[in-house]
């Protein structure tokens, strides 16, 4: 992964390669765009990802957990079985992903907005803000 860029404490990134695995575990990376890069099985576990954007992404069996992604943008993202375990969601925009058989166990999503989003199989056991 190159960093073409940056703005306003965000990277710009480009050039994924879609063979790579994406491992950013425990970075910083507030308010980065990512809009539509392969982040297929990506480890982002414990990183700052507040403000982040991700539309467009491809995150399947992606690993968000313990995440702070306050604010963060995850629309018309596809997280297939992607977990967002202990994940901190406050705020965040999934309207329209695929977040189909997610774990978010323990995720508080609290204001987030899941409009259309697709929750089927989702698992939000023991999570602050998912509304049935």
């Amino acid at each position: 992964m190159k960093i073409m860029s940056t703005r306003n404490n965000g990277a710009v990134l480009a050039e994924v390669n879609p063979m790579a695995l994406v491992d950013f575990r425990d970075k910083v990376m507030v308010a980065a765009d990512f809009t539509k890069l392969n982040f297929q099985w990506a480890h982002m576990q414990g990183s700052d990802i507040r403000f982040a954007d991700f539309t467009g992404v491809d995150a399947r069996v992606a690993y968000f957990s313990h995440v702070i992604a306050r604010g963060a943008i995850f629309t018309e993202a596809c997280f297939y079985k992607a977990d967002f375990k202990g994940a901190d969601l406050r705020g965040a925009d999934f309207t329209d992903a695929d977040l189909r058989y997610a774990d978010f166990r323990g995720a508080n999503a609290y204001l987030a907005n899941f409009e259309g989003a697709n929750l089927k199989g989702a698992n939000t056991a023991l999570s602050t803000g998912f509304r049935s």
